[in-house]
């Protein structure tokens, strides 16, 4: 994997096991997204979409390749308010949701074996 370089760890799901893993009692919708990598210093981020800031990276990350799950809810009464100020706890099955955890064979190289 060209992603997988010398301090790498890549996981490996479906949209299927997206679906199964989430508990939906939550009243989120859950958007994927594959980020955008830019040149920061010469390009500028599109304007207008709220996701634009979640899904671009700088163009040094661009062989990471990643995918975002995002979590929306639409049901704010003030739009400007967010979400809590420290976040929420959100139940996720990890053995529905990661079919394949591929780890660099140099990893341990670098820092140490891996446990």
């Amino acid at each position: 994997m060209e992603g997988l370089r010398e301090r790498r760890v890549a996981t490996r799901t479906t949209y299927e096991r997206i679906g199964i893993a989430f508990d939906d009692s939550y009243g989120f919708d859950i958007e994927g997204v594959v980020v955008d990598y830019l040149d920061f210093e010469s390009e500028e981020a599109a304007i207008g979409n709220v996701f634009t800031a979640v899904s671009t990276k700088d163009l040094p990350y661009r062989d990471e390749k990643e995918f975002r799950l995002l979590l929306w809810r639409h049901e704010y009464e003030n739009p400007h308010l967010g979400p809590p100020p420290h976040g929420f706890r959100l139940h996720v099955d990890l053995t529905k949701l990661v079919e394949r955890i591929y780890v660099s064979p140099r990893l341990d190289k670098l820092r140490g074996p891996v446990s």
